[in-house]
């Protein structure tokens, strides 16, 4: 991954996060990714202004209640976890195969080392 140079904005937040205040770090920098992390250091999903807008539009008895509820109740699982050293042959196959929601970055310690947009790495990858 060495050879792509991307980066994209991020927070790590709390799957407890009430569902307001991600609202509110969305108003601060809506291009923000917020990654959603759990004790073992690894990211369990990934929420994005988009997921926001679609949750409070859910006419559901779920989405009438958003507001209430956390990132956890929202998020998206689908995050593909990748080594930092990965080829990035390898990672544009496996994107092409799970379509995962985020990309996150590890280290050889396993320990989360960065996040990539999987928007942004597909035009990273169009483009070379």
């Amino acid at each position: 991954m060495k050879e792509v140079a991307l980066e994209d904005e991020y927070e790590i937040i709390k799957p407890d996060m009430p569902v307001p205040n991600a609202a509110g770090l969305f108003a601060e920098n809506p291009h923000i990714a917020l990654l959603i992390g759990h004790g073992s250091g690894k990211i369990a999903g990934a929420l994005y202004i988009d997921d926001i807008h679609k949750a409070y539009a859910d006419t559901t008895k779920k989405g009438k209640n958003v507001h209430k509820s956390t990132v956890k109740g929202i998020m998206n699982p689908n995050v593909l976890a990748v080594s930092q050293e990965a080829d990035v042959a390898e990672l544009m196959a496996q994107v092409k195969l799970h379509k995962p929601h985020a990309i996150v970055l590890h280290n050889s310690q396993g320990k989360f080392s960065g996040y990539i947009g999987t928007k942004a790495f597909k035009q990273a990858m169009a483009s070379m």
